[in-house]
């Protein structure tokens, strides 16, 4: 299982950190926290991808 930070996936997306963040904390994109970090797996970035694909 890959693991990702909301920085990553930012980069990953080509989106803010402080929209991933949003993302997360609203329930949009699938994460967990240790701490007060968010932490994304590979598998929910594609879950979302899967989701929000037009076309």
């Amino acid at each position: 299982m890959e693991i990702y930070t909301t920085e990553e996936v930012a980069t990953l997306m080509k989106l803010t950190t402080r929209t991933v963040r949003e993302m997360c904390a609203a329930g949009k994109l699938g994460s967990f926290k240790v701490g007060t970090e968010y932490r994304i797996t590979k598998e929910d970035i594609e879950k979302y991808i899967k989701k929000h694909r037009q076309g």
